[in-house]
């Protein structure tokens, strides 16, 4: 896959990725705010996804722009 990233700066960006993490990883609701500061949320855009499928022939692969 290419994308592209941004460090996530504005406080209710950070807020509302802790949220959404800590939803899915019980251990970052324990997070001091000591470790907070020293955590940089980064938003992930796709842009390319490369499938691979053998069944069409070995190596066969299709770029999808998403």
């Amino acid at each position: 896959m290419g994308a592209t990233a941004k460090v996530l700066e504005r406080p209710a960006d950070t807020k509302r990725a802790l949220a959404l993490l800590s939803r899915k990883f019980k251990d970052m609701k324990g997070l001091s705010a000591e470790d907070l500061a020293e955590t940089a949320f980064v938003r992930v855009q796709p842009k390319v996804v490369s499938m691979l499928d053998y069944r069409r022939g070995f190596g066969w692969t299709k770029l999808v722009r998403v």
